[in-house]
Formats: C-alpha cells, structure tokens, sequence
C-alpha cells in the first residue's frame, strides 16, 4: 500500500487514519447480504461497476480481502466478516444520529388536550416534573372545555 493512499491523512508525524466512507459500507452489506454484486448493486441503487470500485479501492486502502469471490453466493473473509458487524453498527449509529439532528432542526410537538377541570386538579403537578426535563420543547398542553378538545 505505502504512504499516501487514496483516502489516507497524516497526524503530523504520527500514523495515518485510513478513511472509509459510509458509502463503502452500505455497498459491502448489501452485497453480503444479497450474495453477489450484481445484486448489491441494484439494492444500493447503483451500477455493478460501481460497486466493484467501491469494494475494490476499500480493500486497497486497507490492504486486506473483504470477499470470497470464487464462491457463489459470495461470502465475507474473516476480516470482511469483522467489517460486516461493525458496518452495521456504524449505520444503526449514523440513522440514530441522522434521526436526532432532524428532531432538533424540526422539533415535533406532541399536544395533549386536557379538560379544564381535570387540568386543576392533576395536571398542575405534572407540568414542572415535565418542564425540568424537556423544557418547553416538544408538548404543548391545551386546555379547554371537554367539548372543544378534539378541535
């Protein structure tokens, strides 16, 4: 491999991080998980060359075998059994952070319509139990008449 592949940033003097892109993973799984590239491809949305490409720099950047391609459907290596279990994790990861990002950008609110007599009593006690832990965000408490709630 040496120094300065594809993908690769120095740490000063120190080791290089070897950089792999999401992508990459997604197209690993796919093609584990459908035993062939042909198959990977059209999961992952793209051209059977492109996928070859992507498996193909993955390995060089890390110099290891990720896939058995003399048997069919194709299976992971060792190592490629390694990726496959921390891919996966990555992306649980990622969707989880995706999904975060997008609560905070666009918050949804919840609203809970309470009746007025019913509020007085009961409710009066939630609303700072509720306030120190989520704020104001995310609830809105209405209070109305019983039949106006459903409005």
């Amino acid at each position: 491999m040496g120094s300065g592949a594809i993908g690769s940033y120095p740490l000063g003097s120190g080791p290089q991080i070897l950089i792999m892109e999401i992508y990459q993973i997604i197209h690993f799984i796919a093609i584990v998980e459908t035993g062939g590239f042909t198959k990977g491809a059209d999961r992952a949305a793209v051209s059977q060359s492109a996928i070859s490409a992507s498996i193909a720099k993955l390995e060089e950047e890390f110099d290891v075998q990720l896939l058995d391609r003399r048997r069919s459907p194709v299976v992971p290596t060792d190592a490629g059994a390694r990726l496959l279990v921390a891919g996966k994790a990555i992306l649980q990861i990622c969707n989880t952070v995706k999904g975060e990002l997008e609560t905070i950008a666009r918050p949804k609110v919840l609203r809970i319509g309470i009746p007025q007599s019913f509020s007085n009593r009961y409710v009066a006690n939630l609303l700072p139990a509720h306030q120190l832990s989520c704020g104001d965000r995310g609830v809105r408490w209405v209070q109305r008449a019983i039949g106006r709630i459903a409005r």
